[in-house]
């Protein structure tokens, strides 16, 4: 960390000093440091601070002395860690490919300058062979290679960029030219441009303008020369994808990820023992390496960790998260939490450290808000015009469209899942938009309808009148004026816009009202849908809770761009107040499997939590209800993962299930089936209840009881089989007795058996 030791005055700012000189040595030593999560069983009395009323009130029965606990793969803990070999090619060691064709590489020798050399004249396939042999850091290459798919080849990824930069590069030209070389007070009385151009304008400019222009010009070329330089590494992955997985880069746009898993997977099994890093891989580890930073994110989303209101009067009913607040949370506190090779830093789990890491980050957040208001002029200017030319075409043409929703930010951060992937989440979310429209639509607006059926009258009657005129004299069209320097054309596309815009308002007379069906409709692809709404799903109440996650597009970009000016308040006001429950969060909610390091607990999938095995401990317990997750989301996310690597075989980048493609709600049997509708089943069996929040320790107790492990992950295919699922911890502390194994293998014959214990029948999960 030799840059931070340089730099004591951003030492200082973004709170690093005590805590920072110790992170090189405690990241290489790996301190074996246990979150209180694990120690919950053996001091029953360990309440977490957060939890208490009296912050003053500190527990002192900490035990500093508490052991690691490892995922191994045998599912036993504390599994021995393989020894790391570099792959040594002056050995003559082979790397295959999925095609199982063997190649020997050239006997060089690493370290050595002349392989080095001889290394950027390989022929690429044995390059992208050397590359993957000799991958130290999973994480860094795994979200490498997802980012690449998602960017659907380097020549797609290529011209993206291209067009990014050159429309940057236009909206400031084209905002300064129009800013600059205009002379708006010749517009009026002028014909040509060449009359109102101001000539050498550029010469003209103030100096915080031509200052302005300098810092965008070499911020510009400075990501230019940033993209010219990442073009080696996107060379590499392509061939990786091209050679070593056998999919070229035509077939990147129609690929499916889980056809990506299963390549790596396979290419993994062959090379295990010549690989430098030699762990085992399978879809559950895969998307916990790629998503480790987004998996505590969700988490703290779901927690309620973060204190996003705005600290304004009238506005701190509600939570407020944007991109741009987005970005700020990322920056202070992954960023803070995680190092450079995208492992949590064990500091962050010595609750010794707490005060200083909490003072640290709350030092981060001030900062951050400093340098969000310096930049805010520029950042709304940008935004503004960015927005203004992207859209207005559009609304302009088509006026209906200003009607038009989706999610916002802080909407897909509660709906998505642990160990999803975007690609999976986004597709799971296109595919409820209709249902939610509909939900938003079909309640009755009887005043608003009223208005805007007589509104739309009015302007469609002048509309009509002004057409029908202008087909018998075309002349009109142009020329003649209603007002003064406003024609006939003026008029009708004012008239038309305003008759567009009432017949959005007015609904379909064929509209059957049903919101709760269309709601829980939604909630089959959203997975969400609070306790609380239970009941009231027909209420305007829960339709405004809904429209609040559901907002117009149009309010949405609105408050992205007001978010440059409101993001300040937040970071200097709320999130300093939730520093002290982050710090706990990070040492509360991590767990370390054996070959990944740290990662969230909610994404191990882990149902024997000790707070399961908690005898005589009341359903309302404190502890019991911090430990767990939100309504039920760890074991919505679980079903949601099986959902989507189970089948993997018939799962192509743009296919669309026949039963959702449909425009008619979804059949009660495939209710049954689906996420929710399994979610619900285990949920009423193990309670007979709808409460959500201690479903997770039912499952523990009655899926997964007496179980080593997580069910495999297994398709009808067996070139296309995953391997195993993450093997889960069993400590050995539950005591019930569980019925004899499923006769099934993998997921469906847990849940059949689970189905069969519950007496809920034994149909297909």
């Amino acid at each position: 960390m030799a840059s931070y030791n340089s730099r004591p005055l951003l030492r200082s700012v973004f709170g690093e000093g005590s805590v920072y000189e110790q992170l090189d040595t405690e990241d290489n030593a790996h301190a074996e440091i246990s979150p209180r999560r694990e120690r919950i069983a053996e001091e029953e009395e360990d309440v977490p601070e957060s939890l208490l009323v009296d912050p003053s009130a500190r527990t002192a029965n900490r035990n500093s002395g508490s052991r690691r606990v490892e995922f191994s793969r045998n599912g036993s803990k504390g599994g021995n860690k393989r020894r790391r070999n570099r792959v040594g090619y002056e050995n003559g060691l082979t790397v295959s490919t999925p095609l199982n064709a063997a190649n020997e590489l050239p006997n060089y020798e690493p370290a050595s300058a002349s392989f080095r050399s001889n290394l950027k004249r390989m022929d690429p396939k044995e390059r992208a062979m050397w590359k993957w042999a000799n991958t130290d850091n999973l994480d860094n290459f795994l979200v490498d290679a997802y980012s690449y798919f998602l960017g659907s080849g380097i020549y797609c990824i290529l011209l993206s960029r291209a067009v990014n930069m050159a429309t940057l590069l236009f909206v400031v030209a084209f905002a300064t030219y129009l800013s600059s070389c205009i002379d708006y007070s010749k517009l009026s009385h002028s014909s040509t441009l060449s009359e109102i151009k101001i000539p050498r304008c550029m010469s003209k400019m103030g100096i915080m303008h031509t200052f302005t222009l300098w810092l965008f010009s070499l911020f510009w070329f400075l990501k230019v020369f940033q993209y010219l330089n990442d073009i080696r590494r996107l060379v590499d992955m392509k061939n990786f994808y091209h050679y070593l997985l056998d999919i070229p880069d035509s077939d990147m746009q129609t690929v499916s990820w889980q056809q990506v898993v299963n390549r790596i997977m396979h290419l993994r099994e062959q090379n295990l023992n010549n690989a430098t890093n030699n762990q085992r891989m399978d879809p559950h580890i895969i998307a916990n390496r790629i998503m480790r930073r987004e998996n505590y994110i969700i988490a703290m989303i779901n927690k309620d960790v973060l204190d996003l209101c705005i600290p304004l009067p009238l506005l701190r009913k509600n939570p407020f998260l944007s991109k741009t607040l987005e970005w700020h949370i990322s920056l202070c506190i992954m960023d803070f939490a995680f190092n450079d090779q995208g492992q949590l830093r064990p500091v962050f789990l010595k609750e010794t450290h707490r005060r200083i890491l909490s003072d640290g980050l709350r030092r981060r957040f001030l900062f951050a808000g400093v340098m969000n208001i310096v930049f805010s002029p520029f950042i709304i200017l940008y935004l503004t015009l960015l927005y203004f030319f992207r859209y207005f075409n559009e609304y302009h043409k088509d006026p209906s469209s200003l009607g038009t929703r989706q999610y916002t930010p802080l909407a897909e951060w509660k709906m998505r899942e642990f160990n999803e992937l975007y690609h999976l989440f986004k597709r799971r979310l296109n595919l409820s938009y209709d249902y939610a429209s509909k939900y938003v639509n079909q309640f009755p607006k009887e005043k608003t309808t009223t208005l805007a059926r007589f509104v739309t009258f009015i302007a469609g009657s002048f509309a009509a009148v002004l057409g029908i005129v202008s087909l018998i004299d075309p002349d009109i069209f142009l020329g003649f004026e209603i007002t003064k320097d406003r024609t006939v054309l003026f008029y009708i596309g004012l008239f038309g816009s305003i008759a567009a815009v009432g017949r959005s308002l007015i609904p379909s007379e064929s509209l059957v009202f049903d919101p709760e069906t269309t709601l829980k409709a939604v909630a089959e692809y959203t997975h969400y849908l609070p306790k609380e709404w239970e009941g009231h799903l027909h209420t305007d109440w829960v339709k405004s809770e809904f429209s609040s996650l559901y907002d117009l597009k149009l309010m949405i970009i609105l408050k992205e761009v007001l978010s440059v000016v409101l993001a300040p308040f937040i970071l200097w006001f709320s999130l300093p107040k939730s520093c002290d429950r982050i710090v706990d969060f990070f040492r509360d909610f991590s767990v370390y499997v054996d070959g990944m390091g740290y990662v969230c607990s909610f994404a191990v999938f882990d149902f024997n939590q000790p707070t399961t095995n908690l005898k005589k401990r009341p359903t309302d317990d404190p502890r019991q209800t911090y430990y767990n997750s939100n309504g039920g989301k760890m074991l919505k996310s679980y079903l949601n993962f099986v959902d989507s690597y189970g089948g993997a075989q018939n799962d192509t980048r743009n296919s669309i299930d026949k039963v959702k493609s449909k425009k008619q709600l979804i059949s009660q049997d495939n209710l049954e089936n689906s996420v929710m509708g399994r979610f619900h089943q285990m949920q009423a069996s193990s309670y007979g209840s709808s409460d959500g929040g201690h479903v997770e320790t039912g499952m523990g107790r009655s899926l997964f009881a007496g179980s080593k492990q997580l069910p495999q992950l297994q398709t009808d295919n067996e070139s296309n089989s995953f391997g195993s699922f993450s093997n889960a911890l069993n400590d050995g502390s539950n005591k019930e007795e569980t019925s004899e194994p499923a006769e099934d293998g993998g997921v469906l014959g847990l849940l059949n058996e689970f189905y069969k214990q519950a007496g809920t029948g034994t149909g297909n999960a």
